[in-house]
């Protein structure tokens, strides 16, 4: 039977969970008065409430399906003149907007990947509400268990800041809703990848940022990070001890409130999510819509980052932000289901959703030639990208807030584009391959999973080892980093010496 919710339990919920926010940062407001308007006007809720400098907001805004009548359609004809799947795009329509299935085809389809996603405190019924899911929109089920490169389809894996997992931290219904919209969107467009939950224990940006860490040492091929803080001035600090793991993809949301810029987006090797309005016609699994900025996309010249070398435009002397985009405008949102903050189906947007599908865009094309920075790549395969050229979110004057006027292709609300664009976008979302043949991690994964179950018939991990197992992969983390270095040194040096 299919659940509902009332608008009105979502508020009432997030409004706690706004109060809760606000009790842990001294002096902090609730929401915006920039987005509370939206929210009035557009009858959506903001997630979570906006947070003093170095604290992080969740950029996700939600509205009930319920009360416009709408709920999902799978496998059926939805009524004409609707969004996507009657009213919001499921992952049929996701797969086929951002072509899925090619750039599945042109690697290993996220077999074997792992998309970490960082989020501060806990939801305690993730795993249960992603299964109901991935169950009502017909993805293969995702098992609980400790996420490996040996795995063959989904598992998840759901751990607290050091990386254990238990104790969790405590919950929070704004996060919570947030780790599920982010666990559900890179589900939609990356079935077969294993996720790996990690809990901060507070929106702070130090905890945020250790959460980061610990996902890296664990293993993860791509970070999400469905956040942002106000920029400061001792962020750059952490963009360089937190965010910056060259080897695996870092992604984070740009932010909800226009024109604007948010860390760690504004980190220089962290690909910053722009929003968009998707406009797609079908779910046969090819694009056939387009895409404008999302008049709410964060963007813009960071305070304090350094422009990085490839960056090239010329009205922004420091990091200009966005590098990418995706689905964000909640009048075209996306389906999520949850059970902890209320019970049932209902439709997200926000640069939190952008980011969880772009990370699940890239573990989707993880197993081609590996990069260092992805960040870099993407502008050397620009060309790869859809270009989105239309829409603004702000009056800056300039390419920096409005698409409408690009520098070759380059603008602040969407970056160098979305992907799906050409089948080709395989060539931009490269990241680097954390699967390594050295026997020495071999082993040390073997041993990881000696404690662990099979689930019969998928030879994949069916519960967790706990805290020796972390530490088991931990090890093998760093000895998978270690060979890679030693392989890029290698590499490195026989390639000076050909020139000579």
């Amino acid at each position: 039977m299919k659940k509902t919710l009332s608008h009105l339990a979502i508020i009432s919920l997030l409004v706690v969970s706004l109060a809760q926010c606000s009790a842990s940062v001294a002096g902090a407001s609730t929401v915006s008065s920039h987005v509370a308007n939206l929210v009035t006007s557009l009858a959506h809720q903001s997630v979570c409430g906006h947070q003093p400098a170095g604290f992080a907001t969740c950029n996700a805004f939600v509205r009930s399906a319920a009360s416009l009548g709408e709920y999902p359609l799978p496998g059926n004809a939805a009524p004409a003149a609707t969004v996507g799947d009657n009213g919001a795009y499921s992952p049929a329509f996701l797969q086929s907007a951002y072509d899925v299935p090619a750039l599945a085809a042109q690697g290993n389809g996220g077999h074997g990947e792992i998309v970490a996603i960082v989020d501060a405190y806990s939801n305690p019924n993730l795993i249960t509400d992603l299964n109901y899911y991935r169950t009502y929109f017909k993805l293969p089920t995702c098992n609980l268990g400790v996420v490996s490169p040996a795995n063959y389809g989904c598992v998840i894996e759901q751990v607290n800041q050091a990386g254990d997992t238990s104790p969790l931290p405590a919950t929070n219904p704004g996060w919570a809703l947030e780790e599920a919209i982010d666990v559900e969107s890179v589900s939609a467009v990356c079935p077969y990848c294993q996720i790996l939950m990690v809990e901060a224990n507070s929106q702070s940006m130090s905890d945020l940022g250790a959460s980061v860490n610990t996902a890296v040492l664990l293993g993860a091929n791509v970070v999400s990070n469905s956040y942002g803080s106000t920029e400061f001035a001792s962020e750059t600090t952490l963009a360089n001890q937190d965010f910056n793991h060259p080897g695996v993809t870092l992604v984070a949301a740009a932010g909800d409130e226009g024109y604007g810029v948010q860390f760690p987006a504004a980190a220089p090797n962290v690909v910053a999510v722009g929003g968009t309005t998707l406009i797609q016609n079908s779910d046969n699994g090819t694009r056939d819509g387009s895409e404008t900025a999302w008049a709410y996309s964060g963007s813009g010249c960071s305070q304090y980052e350094p422009k990085p070398s490839w960056q090239t435009d010329t009205d922004c002397a420091h990091r200009s932000v966005d590098d990418i985009a995706a689905v964000a405008d909640p009048n075209d949102g996306v389906w999520i289901y949850d059970n902890f903050v209320a019970s049932g189906l209902y439709v997200a947007g926000g640069t939190s959703v952008a980011t969880a599908v772009v990370a699940g865009l890239f573990g989707v094309a993880a197993g081609s030639t590996p990069v260092q920075n992805a960040v870099e790549n993407l502008y050397t395969h620009a060309s790869a990208l859809y270009q989105v050229t239309q829409g603004s979110n702000g009056s800056c004057g300039n390419y920096l807030c409005n698409a409408n006027l690009s520098v070759n292709g380059y603008n602040g609300p969407t970056g160098l584009g979305t992907p799906g664009g050409t089948n080709s976008s395989f060539a931009a979302l490269a990241v680097a391959n954390q699967k390594t043949t050295s026997s020495i991690a071999t082993t040390v994964f073997t041993t990881a999973s000696s404690s662990t179950k099979s689930t019969a018939g998928n030879g994949v991990a069916a519960t967790t080892s706990g805290k020796s197992g972390k530490a088991a992969l931990a090890k093998a983390a760093a000895v998978k980093k270690a060979a890679k270095k030693a392989a890029a040194k290698k590499a490195a040096k026989a390639a000076a010496k050909k020139a000579a």
